[in-house]
């Protein structure tokens, strides 16, 4: 009777789990931990990140796997990766893709050319001065821009949020089949953290 009633209690308690493995060694997080906040999900869901210490799509999903442990059909896995022209071949997101078809908890958010391509369009609706290398435009559009983006975490309210999902789904998402395509993913998951605050 004692194991069924703690069984029970444990399934009760369970918080879905979103997992996330992202390239990116600082910015990536500092702005996913924000609008976590901005959203008011953390005792909704736990949202666990990890950097891989290599950033190759075999090394990230790697990391995926190793830390994904025990699956409830509740959780959801991201890849959140830059298409940075030079850093991943376009055969090396066939891995990918398989990866996100072998499972429907299984998702990618590519931006194209870089995630400063995501944080534009909170500020602008075709920022389509941003490469590898444009910092200097980031920085003219985001003032106090830096990678941990410690003084610029004004500039995203859920406001901008809203209004650069909104605008990533007007210029298309790339895929991995398509990885070239100008773009973000990144709003498709934050559409999960919206729905996670609305249901409660």
């Amino acid at each position: 009777m004692a194991a069924i009633a703690k069984r029970k209690t444990r399934e009760r308690e369970y918080l879905q789990r979103i997992l996330i493995v992202h390239e990116g060694e600082e910015t990536e997080n500092k702005y996913i931990q924000h609008v976590k906040h901005l959203y008011g999900i953390e005792r909704k869901c736990r949202i666990e990140m990890y950097h891989p210490k290599h950033t190759s799509i075999s090394a990230m999903i790697q990391k995926m796997n190793q830390e994904a442990g025990y699956v409830d059909s509740r959780d959801c896995f991201w890849i959140v990766l830059d298409r940075d022209e030079g850093n991943h071949k376009l055969d090396q997101f066939e891995e990918l893709a398989q990866w996100e078809k072998d499972s429907s908890q299984h998702h990618v958010a590519i931006s194209t050319p870089r995630f400063e391509y995501w944080l534009l369009l909170h500020v602008m609706e075709h920022p389509g001065g941003v490469s590898a290398k444009a910092d200097n435009y980031v920085e003219q559009h985001i003032p106090g821009y830096t990678k941990d983006l410690r003084n610029c975490l004004g500039v995203f309210t859920k406001n901008s949020v809203d209004q650069a999902i909104e605008r990533a789904e007007t210029q298309g998402v790339p895929t991995c089949i398509a990885p070239d395509k100008v773009g973000s993913g990144v709003g498709r998951m934050l559409c999960l953290f919206k729905r996670l605050a609305d249901n409660y």
